[in-house]
């Protein structure tokens, strides 16, 4: 193992240039051919022709990403195997999201999945959430192109912003270029490219740590091999009961309700492709966490008796940025006029806690190898020309695929929105290059927020606190329009922000106050050179401090003076595991939403279109006789069709249909003006902007839906 730098060779690049290239490439030709992207129904959601692969590729690459290319090795190599789990419960989320989710939005047929909400709820519930997508997104599109240009900047030398603006750049031409039909497609070439890459590090791996019983006998060692973990204590980093509730909450947020991916669902002909796409989704989402594992367990293989982290082998990890520094200063001072005003002792402590995070927060961020993984590749692939590019390629296709899907869901939502209320009355042509605009817009955008990524803390850790703090409310929102049709509008608004606040006060909480669990062991114990300074630097137990309601630990921290560090009463819950923050957002907002409903007035099942409301109980409890499933129906008449659409549109409009309500389609019939097959009997919806499609009751079709009737709000 060497500790000098490693850099990237000739082929090294040619391999990785190869990948930007045909990436850029599918961009053109999608851009040169077929309608040219004339269209938004093109553009947006591929014409409604999309093969069942391309789009199952699609969804795989759009979320697999940089972050588990890198950081999922890194989780197991720090924490173990237990990260395998993820596969079970994404599994099943793929299940109920294809069964339950998918035939609702297709058969809607809306361009804003959030449009469901304000036809549901209200236009303030839509607002909300589409304001909370476009944050979550940018923020998520950030950190992942941040990621693999951190990987390569360690090795290849190459600035880290320069990296960022040559991948953001080239992802933003071809996704604007060529629309949905590049993107999926791209997403499907990127694919290979992963694949390609986990097989090499594990092959290679493998081989060099001598075969996969050595490498099997190492972990086990290491104390690196855990498969199942039934734990009940929901403080423990990952249990088989977490990864499976809060594993399952986390991937519905994003596969279930998430623009990006419902975006692709709509892209197929028929609702029966789209649940294919789902259901062969899942082996690709088992296999790439398998491949995340194995390259953990090899390079645990590789590094067990000589961390390169802790030797200092690894010269930029992902450390705590400048800014923190100006925030602990300002908290110092504050501190010191706080103790000539003669404040109380206790907040006193509270804040010099907090502006002690620096040292304890840079040491927590440290340890969690970000960058082992690319120094692994250039330790073990390092000989073999153009091997480490490929893998380089295989980072940057996860970024690439996630940030692309990103940039052509943020168009449609804005698109949709926001410029059609604004312009109501532009040709399709226009909105067409309106959405490009946008898709560029949001590059750059997502540019901007690479910048603000950097300064995030652990890497998947972060990723899946940003979806729990922010996906986990809008996944509540709509379970409580789908699945609970007593719940009215104001019920929607008081439980998103309920849960929003929630989810952002434990999210919060947990980063001011971070708690330590137990890690196995790391050694360092076969390397050859001495260990850095900061390594064998003493360690100090600071004194103790007073007593109350609050909780004060003790630390051991680098030498220099400290104090014990301050935790409130209620910092219970920031101990909880960063797994379940999108299941507990999810709950609070059904709860919440139910009790507002209550309280203001329950919705009238009866007068809920059918069509708003998903029929779980008929799913899940397919053998129940009619008669129970009728009661568990709550009076909504799911299977009526259009007859029970037309009697509430009546009932609403006063004893007139509205005249929208004869074209209204349902999921019989085939509509003559889409490519989609019938299949069974079901159609496919026409194009989102086709009026008949919009359950608006005679709004225009450019606008949201804002009647006053007893459909809508």
């Amino acid at each position: 193992m060497a500790a000098e730098p490693l850099y990237f060779g000739v082929w090294d690049y040619v391999v990785f240039s190869a990948m930007l290239c045909v990436s850029a490439g599918i961009g053109v030709y999608y851009a040169c051919t077929g309608g040219k992207q004339s269209t938004q129904r093109e553009f947006l959601v591929a014409d409604q022709s999309m093969p069942t692969l391309p789009v199952m590729m699609s969804l795989l690459a759009s979320f697999i990403s940089a972050i588990t290319v890198l950081a999922a090795p890194a989780e197991v190599y720090s924490n173990g195997t237990m990260f395998w789990f993820f596969a079970v419960s994404g599994s099943f989320s793929m299940v109920l999201v294809a069964r339950l989710f998918v035939p609702t939005f297709y058969n809607l047929g809306l361009t804003s999945t959030y449009e469901y909400l304000e036809i549901r709820f209200s236009k303030t519930v839509r607002l909300i959430c589409t304001v909370l997508f476009v944050v979550n997104m940018l923020v998520y599109m950030g950190l992942v192109l941040y990621t693999p240009s951190l990987a390569l900047n360690a090795v290849t030398g190459l600035t880290l912003w320069g990296a960022v603006l040559g991948m953001g750049l080239v992802c933003t031409f071809y996704t604007a270029l060529g629309g949905m039909k590049a993107v999926m497609w791209t997403d499907t070439f990127q694919v290979v490219v992963m694949v390609a890459g986990f097989l090499a590090v594990i092959i290679q791996g493998t081989i060099e740590a001598g075969g996969p019983a050595r490498v099997w006998e190492l972990n086990r060692q290491g104390q690196r091999l855990e498969f199942f973990n039934f734990d009940p204590d929901p403080r423990v980093r990952h249990t088989t009961w977490n990864i499976l509730v809060g594993g399952t909450f986390f991937r519905c947020s994003m596969y279930a309700v998430n623009q990006a991916q419902v975006q692709r669902y709509l892209s197929c002909p028929s609702i029966k492709k789209a649940q294919h796409a789902l259901y062969w989704n899942i082996p690709g989402l088992v296999f790439f966490i398998l491949f995340a594992v194995l390259s953990g367990m090899v390079m645990y293989a590789r590094y067990c008796d000589c961390d390169p982290k802790t030797m200092g082998y690894i010269s930029s990890p992902d450390q705590v940025p400048g800014w923190s520094t100006i925030f602990v200063k300002s908290f110092i001072r504050l501190i010191q006029w706080l103790k000539k005003q003669q404040v109380s002792l206790q907040f006193q402590y509270m804040l010099q806690d907090i502006s002690s995070k620096e040292t304890a927060l840079t040491m927590r961020l440290t340890l969690f190898y970000l960058q082992m993984m690319p120094y692994f590749v250039m330790d073990i692939l390092g000989k073999f020309p153009g091997m480490p590019g490929l893998f380089t390629a295989c980072v940057f296709s996860g970024a690439l695929s996630t940030m692309s899907s990103g940039l052509n869901a943020l168009a449609a939502v804005a698109l949709d929105d926001f410029a059609k209320p604004c312009f109501p009355n532009l040709s399709d042509e226009m909105y067409t290059w309106i959405s490009k605009g946008l898709a560029i817009l949001f590059g750059l955008l997502t540019i901007l927020m690479a910048f603000i990524a950097s300064n995030l803390g652990p890497v998947f850790s972060a990723v899946i606190s940003l979806f729990g703090m922010i996906g986990g409310p809008i996944l509540g929102i709509f379970v409580l329009g789908m699945m609970f049709p007593c719940a009215n509008r104001w019920g929607g608004l008081f439980g998103l922000l309920f849960s929003l606040f929630i989810s952002l006060w434990i999210g919060m909480g947990k980063v001011v106050w971070p708690m330590s669990g137990w890690k196995p062991p790391i050694s360092v114990d076969g390397c050859s050179a001495e260990l850095p300074v900061n390594v064998t630097a003493n360690f100090t137990t600071s004194p103790a401090m007073p007593t109350s309601t609050a909780r004060y630990i003790t630390t051991t921290t680098p030498t220099g003076p400290t104090v014990d560090q301050y935790y409130p009463p209620e910092s219970a819950l920031y101990e909880l595991s960063y797994v379940y923050l999108g299941a507990v957002a999810t709950v609070s907002c059904v709860i919440m939403g139910l009790l507002v409903s209550f309280l203001t007035g329950s919705q009238d099942p009866k007068e809920v279109d059918p069509r708003l409301i998903v029929p779980f109980y008929d799913s899940v409890f397919c053998c129940l006789p009619e008669s129970w499933l009728r009661w568990l129906r709550c009076g909504v008449r799911h299977g009526e069709g259009e007859k029970a659409a037309v009697d509430i549109e009546m009932a609403a409009t006063g004893g007139e249909p509205s005249p929208n309500a004869e074209g209204t389609k349902t999921q019989n019939g085939c509509d003559g003006h889409s490519p989609a097959e019938c299949e069974n009997g079901t159609s496919s919806e026409p194009l989102p902007n086709d009026k008949e499609t919009k359950l608006q009751n005679g709004c225009d079709s450019h606008s949201p839906t804002t009647c006053e009737n007893g459909l809508k709000i």
